[in-house]
């Protein structure tokens, strides 16, 4: 009998011990395919080719993202009295305070008197980033495709825009704004992870289709945590390789201090701004 009762407990701890290496084995490969998800996409000299991208859920390409242009023209417009209409409560977040105080030695630069001047001819709200995702990637902004009229309508003279496309190349390579992008990727990538946790993005594009009655190819979420407050904005663009791209832009909610806080419910505003990719061509 004692005997017997030895087997059994050998054999119970067995078990546990093969259940055990199953739940670490499985928990490792969760915390593996989490890391697999971003993607850091560098090119020689430490210039960023393709911004961060945490994949969404679904393998329809959709990804949410933060995009080094996009957090170039942020730090431009808190140069500009845009702040006073659009601006954040108080000193805003932690992040914001950073790209603000980075670009605080170039209020004099081409780039922040051309946007000061676009902000006063109306160029304001969507605009100047529907202007710089219309742009190919950092470092040369290349004009990848004719701008929408949506954009060119807001301004009294195109040309402003072509001279502030070159203000905006200058401005990154003088203030090797590119390491303060680098320096920041750990940031991007916490900010990337915990939205993405929010995201149900397959219902949204099945209601969309449903709804609209055929489907888009690509969508683009695009956190911008250097924008409000909260709240989208839409854009569409093509990209470098001629493909069409829907994107959605998430302001941070513009509180005071801590770190970038975005909307708690991402359905209904992406339905909104993600639509407008549908019905604006209409």
């Amino acid at each position: 009998m004692i005997k017997k009762t030895r087997i059994y407990i050998i054999i119970i701890a067995i078990v546990v011990i093969v259940i055990a290496c199953t739940s670490v084995t499985s928990k490792e490969s969760k915390d593996n395919l989490a890391l697999d998800q971003i993607v850091y996409e560098t090119e020689t000299d430490n210039n960023i080719k393709s911004d961060v991208v945490l994949s969404d859920k679904t393998d329809d390409g959709t990804h949410i993202e933060i995009i080094q242009r996009v957090e170039l023209i942020s730090g431009v417009l808190s140069q500009t009295s845009w702040m006073e209409i659009r601006g954040p409560e108080g000193k805003g977040n932690d992040y914001f305070q950073e790209l603000k105080l980075f670009f605080d030695d170039y209020k004099n630069h081409e780039a922040i008197r051309i946007a000061e001047e676009l902000i006063l001819e109306g160029f304001t709200f969507d605009a100047p980033v529907g202007f710089i995702l219309s742009l190919g990637e950092l470092p040369e902004l290349e004009r990848v495709s004719e701008l929408e009229s949506s954009l060119t309508d807001r301004v009294n003279d195109e040309e402003i825009l072509e001279r502030f496309r070159l203000a905006l190349i200058d401005l990154a390579n003088e203030s090797n704004f590119n390491e303060f992008y680098i320096d920041h990727l750990p940031d991007y990538e916490r900010y990337l992870s915990r939205e993405n946790e929010k995201l149900e993005f397959e219902s949204i594009d099945i209601w969309m289709a449903e709804f609209y009655g055929y489907q888009k190819s690509n969508y683009r979420i695009v956190l911008a945590p250097a924008m409000f407050p909260s709240g989208g904005y839409a854009a569409t663009a093509v990209s470098e390789e001629g493909e069409e791209i829907a994107y959605q832009i998430i302001r941070e909610n513009g509180r005071n201090g801590g770190e970038p806080d975005f909307i708690r419910d991402y359905l209904i505003l992406t339905i909104h701004e993600l639509g407008h990719s549908f019905v604006n061509p209409i």
